[in-house]
């Protein structure tokens, strides 16, 4: 594993970092201390550029930075942090041959960066640059997006990628890791995550959402265009009255999952959305039965649900016998393990049906995923078909 040496100018948003990843198996602590495991609290944001120099000068020097390792700066998602002084800093310590990468990109909390603006929700405000009194080279939203991006990068020392969603990160982490180093990224948390979830095995997660309402829908089309749900539409008047129906999403199913991370079978009457016309158990029955016959095929790592009465029908069909290791993100929204059955030990995320905001699935589908991520091989895959835990 590539080590990454994480350092934050600011307690809260290192504390937020540092609970990511715990998430993901590594040490889920915040120090004070130079030297001290897990993301260190500089707390530098509002100093002097002298005094900045020295925190990271006496940071990188308690730790053992390697020639492949990353160092990654926390920085404000909103533009306060002076991260061309950290850049400065830490690129002197490390060397000529260290680059730099910064990618001010939130998408949880809708922060992007594009055409040299930070947006910040519906607001746009201009951001710039300048490290060691020369702008960065900007890697533009169209080349982050190419297939071709990390033959699009350009030689200079920092660079500077423009992004909007989770995908964006995603596919910057994955041209990042691959740099030579010493690295330096500066980022407010999500890019940073990202270089540390491609260190774990792929997962798959299949979402199962029940209910039909106004936020249901805004949630599952925040999780397509954040993280590139695939959506699955199941009509359910019709698979209630022909089991061909079912059987058909079934295979779609079966089918994407195994070329997407995360697939969603959601109730509806037609792709483009609708009333649903079923209601009642017979509706969680199916979707139950829907996700048991998906599980067993052996190709879901992680479960997100929505709807206690589908949540307790895909419990049922799994024969599960309880929950465990349950924590709580939201209200009425949390996640843990599935107990006992054909699944047991699966890591499974449950969410009220009107609950949340936009991005509450989101948050959820991402802590499932890097829950089964770091789970031993032996509770993830094929094994949980087969019965064990």
């Amino acid at each position: 594993m590539r080590p990454i040496l994480c350092l934050a100018d600011d307690l809260t948003g290192g504390a937020s970092l540092a609970a990511g990843i715990g998430e993901m198996g590594g040490p889920s602590r915040i120090g004070f201390t130079p030297g001290s495991a897990g993301v260190l609290d500089a707390g530098m944001r509002d100093l002097p550029p002298e005094g900045i120099h020295g925190r990271i000068a006496r940071a990188l020097s308690h730790q053992s930075v390697e020639r492949d390792s990353i160092v990654a700066f926390r920085i404000d998602s909103g533009g306060l942090s002076p991260v061309g002084l950290y850049l400065e800093s830490a690129l002197e310590v490390l060397g000529p041959h260290a680059r730099a990468c910064v990618m001010p990109v939130h998408p949880g909390v809708r922060r992007g960066y594009a055409d040299g603006a930070l947006s910040l929700g519906d607001d746009r405000r201009s951001w710039k640059l300048s490290v060691r009194r020369a702008a960065p080279q900007v890697v533009p939203l169209e080349d982050v997006r190419s297939p071709e991006l990390g033959q699009r990068l350009p030689n200079g020392p920092v660079l500077l990628f423009e992004g909007i969603t989770q995908r964006d990160v995603m596919r910057v982490a994955a041209v990042v890791r691959s740099l030579p180093g010493p690295l330096v990224v500066a980022d407010p948390g999500p890019l940073t995550l990202a270089l540390r979830r491609f260190e774990l095995p792929p997962i798959r997660t299949l979402a199962v959402v029940g209910s039909t309402s106004d936020l249901t829908r805004e949630q599952v089309r925040v999780s397509q265009e954040v993280l590139g749900l695939e959506a699955v539409y199941l009509d359910v008047d019709g698979a209630l009255e022909d089991q061909g129906v079912w059987s058909a999403v079934v295979e779609k199913v079966a089918a994407r999952l195994q070329t997407q991370p995360c697939v969603g079978v959601i109730t509806s009457s037609s792709e483009q959305g609708g009333e649903r016309p079923g209601e009642g158990e017979e509706v969680s029955l199916l979707l139950g039965e829907v996700a048991a016959t998906v599980v067993r095929k052996g190709i879901v790592d992680a479960l997100y649900l929505s709807g206690g009465h589908v949540a307790r029908a895909v419990g049922d069909a799994l024969e599960a016998t309880g929950l465990t290791d349950l924590r709580e993100m939201d209200v009425l929204a949390s996640y843990g393990r599935l107990e006992g059955g054909i699944a047991s030990g699966m890591p499974v995320a449950l969410k009220g049906g009107g609950i949340g905001d936009g991005f509450t699935m989101v948050r959820l589908l991402e802590r499932v995923d890097w829950l089964a991520a770091s789970a031993a091989a032996g509770r993830r895959n094929s094994h949980a078909a087969e019965g064990r835990p």
